[in-house]
């Protein structure tokens, strides 16, 4: 789930951004091409660092690589850099969400749904 998301946040918060018509499209294309590249250079150092044969089955797989690159200490690091980021953004997920919810109600999108 957090490998996609996040690339569209940038439209959640549209009415607080100057230039939205410049900078969401912006956004939206530097942010999914930077993480496109990101995604394509851990790949390659993924591939780099360990044989296929030692990548099966292995569910932290980063940690492994950057383990055999430099060293066992500091594929825990890693690790806990790791779990850092993911917590991290479901934090600006439940920030970030709601707020589309807000705009809908706001704009009388949830009248309907209101008793009386």
């Amino acid at each position: 789930m957090f490998a996609y998301s996040g690339w569209n946040a940038s439209v959640y918060i549209g009415s607080e951004i100057k230039e939205p018509r410049r900078n969401i499209p912006l956004s939206l294309i530097l942010g999914t091409g930077v993480v496109v590249v990101l995604y394509f250079l851990l790949n390659l150092l993924f591939i780099y660092a360990l044989p296929a044969n030692e990548m099966e089955g292995v569910i932290a797989i980063g940690g492994v690589a950057i383990g055999e690159l430099f060293s066992p200490r500091l594929e825990s690091m890693f690790s806990l850099l790791v779990a850092f980021a993911l917590f991290s953004s479901i934090s600006a997920f439940m920030i970030l969400g709601p707020r589309v919810y807000y705009a809908m109600a706001s704009s009388g999108h949830f009248s309907n749904l209101l008793p009386g």
